[in-house]
């Protein structure tokens, strides 16, 4: 996306959006909150405040951005054992310019931690071992897509899969940082700045939209954004009961096409899903 010269507002706009919603996690609920729910207070609120500086600062591009929050499920069976989750969100960008359609997305993988750096200890090793390894693995909890078998390549870390660190006071969008994936998390960007990096490509890792592609990542996200779909949820420690699992903005039917491109089925959710942040970007003629 051609930001010119107001992507600094662009990101203004996220970071203000980004800490109001980690404020809320605390006005809304009656416990101290728990990283499933700063997950659905970001995705549930963040969507609102991009598509409205996306409309005022890139006003040359149709934009249209949902958010779906789900929570444990998909989980990834590589035979240790023990299963991890793939992350807690996912986010994804598809920008439709004259030139190209384009797609990335990025996955990360929640942690709320006290101080930084933070040391993954030995429950989490398998979860490290997936972003930086990718061992083949098959889907589990995931609904009609329990048992596929995916084989990202190459076999490293990369900038498609980040951990995502929720700082203490946990109030602060300077203190939601990612980070990639090591023994020890160090926080480099923030979320505002990877959002717009996001856009602009220079992190994520590029997908298609096409169902015949065997490239397993692009299968990956396609599979993803097919199950995270509308239904209910409850987080009472925020005060979300029977919540809608998904919050749209701007010309929705935009994402028609991308349903319409990826295998859609009614009977796969039941709450199997990543939670998704999905920004579409139509250039206008």
């Amino acid at each position: 996306m051609r930001f010119e010269v107001h992507e600094k507002n662009i990101k203004n706009d996220i970071a203000c959006g980004i800490t109001r919603c980690m404020n809320s996690a605390f006005i809304s609920g009656n416990s101290y909150p728990q990283e499933p729910d700063f997950v659905a207070e970001l995705v549930s609120g963040i969507p609102q405040d991009i598509y409205n500086s996306l409309r005022v600062y890139a006003p040359q591009y149709q934009i249209a951005v949902s958010g779906v929050f789900c929570h444990q499920k998909p989980l990834a069976d590589f035979g240790l054992g023990r299963k991890p989750e793939l992350g807690d969100m996912l986010l994804v960008y598809i920008e439709d310019n004259k030139y190209s359609k384009k797609c990335n997305a990025l996955l990360m993988q929640a942690k709320k931690i006290a101080k930084s750096p933070y040391i993954i200890c030995n429950s989490e090793a398998h979860q490290l071992k997936l972003y930086e390894e990718w061992p083949t693995f098959k889907l589990d909890r995931a609904g009609i897509y329990n048992g596929t078998e995916i084989n990202i390549q190459p076999k490293t870390i990369n900038s498609g899969a980040q951990y995502l660190l929720l700082q203490s006071p946990y109030n602060d969008e300077k203190k939601v940082c990612c980070a990639y994936p090591d023994i020890k998390l160090v926080p480099e960007k923030k979320l505002s700045d990877q959002i717009v990096d996001l856009m602009k490509f220079f992190t994520g890792r590029t997908f298609l939209l096409d169902t015949s592609c065997k490239d397993d990542w692009s299968k990956l996200v396609q599979d993803l954004i097919s199950i995270s779909k509308i239904s209910s949820y409850n987080r009472t420690s925020v005060g979300r009961v029977n919540a809608s699992r998904q919050t749209s903005f701007g010309d929705t039917s935009l994402f028609n096409e991308i349903y319409e491109n990826i295998e859609m089925n009614n009977n796969s959710i039941d709450n199997t899903a990543v939670s998704c942040l999905l920004i579409y970007a139509r250039e206008r003629q």
